[in-house]
Parts: C-alpha cells; sequence; structure tokens
C-alpha cells in the first residue's frame, strides 16, 4: 500500500506480506504512525497487535493505536548498536594503514573485546554481586597482557621495556607491576631469580623484604625456609 492509501486509513493501519526464500521465512511489514514504517524480519510478524497510547494533535487527546508485534519486539531490543558503537569508540584501536581490511579486522577485535566485557560485567552482577566487575580499559589491558605473557616463554630483549598493568602506586617507590591472573598461574617459565637490589614480597598479606624474583612476572617473593610466597603467588 502507498504512503497516501495509508494515511487516508489513519493511524495503525499495517500491510504484511510474506515470503519465504532459501528456507527462510521473511515477514514484511508496513505500518503507519505519524509517518510510514517499514520492517523486516525472520522471526516475528505482524500478529499479535497491541494497542498502544498516542497523542493525537486534532483532536488534543490520547488514543489508542494499533501497534504490531514486529514493532513492538522492535523497540524492547533497539539501542544494542548503538550502545556497542559507543563502547567501541572509547577505546578504539587506531591504526593507519592504506589496506581497507586492516580497519575491519581491527573493528572486529574490538567489537570482540567489547562483547566479551559486556558478558564478564553481566556475570560479575549475577554470579558476583560482592566483586567489583572490571572497567572496560582494564578488561582490555588485561586480555593484551594475557594473550602476550600467558604460556610463553619470557625472552629478553634490547631496547626500552614495554609498559605493564598497573595495580598501585608506591608513596616511596616507583608504580608497581603485577601481572594479571591467568599469567600468573599459566605455570610456564615462572623461575625464582636472586636480585643484587631488595624489594618487598607482592603476595598479598607479606611485608617481608627479600631479594628472589619471578623471572617472568618481575616482582619480588619471598623464598625461604620460613615462608615460600613464590608459590602460593603463582597458585593464589
Amino acid at each position: 500500500m502507498d504512503d497516501r492509501a495509508m494515511k487516508a486509513k489513519g493511524r495503525g493501519t499495517h500491510e504484511e506480506k510474506m515470503t519465504t526464500h532459501n528456507g527462510v521465512n521473511l515477514w514484511a511489514v508496513k505500518w503507519f504512525d505519524n509517518r510510514p514504517v517499514t520492517l523486516l524480519s525472520t522471526f516475528v510478524a505482524a500478529n499479535p497487535t497491541t494497542q498502544v497510547l498516542r497523542w493525537d494533535k486534532k483532536k488534543k487527546e490520547v488514543v489508542r493505536v494499533s501497534r504490531p508485534n514486529v514493532v513492538a519486539v522492535y523497540n524492547k531490543s533497539m539501542g544494542g548498536v548503538d550502545l556497542l558503537d559507543s563502547l567501541i569508540a572509547l577505546y578504539r584501536t587506531k591504526i593507519r594503514s592504506k589496506k581497507w581490511y586492516h580497519r575491519i579486522v581491527f573493528h572486529m577485535l574490538d567489537m570482540t573485546l567489547v562483547e566479551a566485557w559486556l558478558l564478564h560485567r553481566r556475570d560479575c552482577q549475577s554470579q558476583m554481586p560482592e566483586i567489583a566487575h572490571l572497567p572496560l580499559l582494564d578488561f582490555k589491558i588485561q586480555v593484551a597482557s594475557c594473550l602476550c605473557m600467558e604460556n610463553k616463554v619470557s625472552n629478553k630483549r634490547k631496547g626500552r621495556p614495554s609498559q605493564a598493568v598497573v595495580v598501585g602506586k608506591n608513596k616511596r617507590g616507583p608504580q608497581s607491576f603485577v601481572p594479571p591472573d591467568p599469567v600468573r598461574r599459566d605455570r610456564t617459565d615462572h623461575w625464582p631469580l636472586h636480585a643484587s637490589e631488595k624489594g618487598r614480597c607482592k603476595m598479598p598479606g607479606c611485608k617481608g623484604i627479600v631479594r628472589s624474583k619471578c623471572s617472568k612476572c618481575a616482582v619480588f617473593l619471598c623464598f625461604t625456609a620460613e615462608r615460600n610466597c613464590f608459590v602460593d603467588f603463582h597458585k593464589a
């Protein structure tokens, strides 16, 4: 039905066409509210319709308008794409390249990380409400650190050292770097080393000053007969 004919019938008028393409049912629904709206769906049709309240400018009152089911489902679920684009734009992976497919690849990676963070936030809120979920930026940093370090042997390279995850700042010294939990527990290439300088043990609850440190995590840990924080740190 064209727009003029649908407008003449009034608000709430709708028309539906259905077809099958490659074994998939398709419902095309055109509905007239303030203006014509056309929707295409593979799983929901026009029926059953519901009544919604709309303001009528001519009558100066609220009237009931028939609304197809596909419109109700769309209104209930809309906004997810806008939210996803907004979260991706916060910490987008920026790359300058003349190859167009690079942008697609990195956009897919950003989208996957945002979707994973949304699942992480949902699970923390439902299963572990007492534990605060990671912010999106910290979540992306932990994923990057784990992909770079987990289950891999640490190789010393020349040049400036790469940045690690900052978990806090000591007032009397430089920032303290602690690897993410999956890297601590991967049981790969964690060896005790004897350092020339002393440092405070990074095991939570321990305040020992020691010279032993982990070769991969690069943090000081107690490794004595009285306290074996080295083993506990990589198991906790």
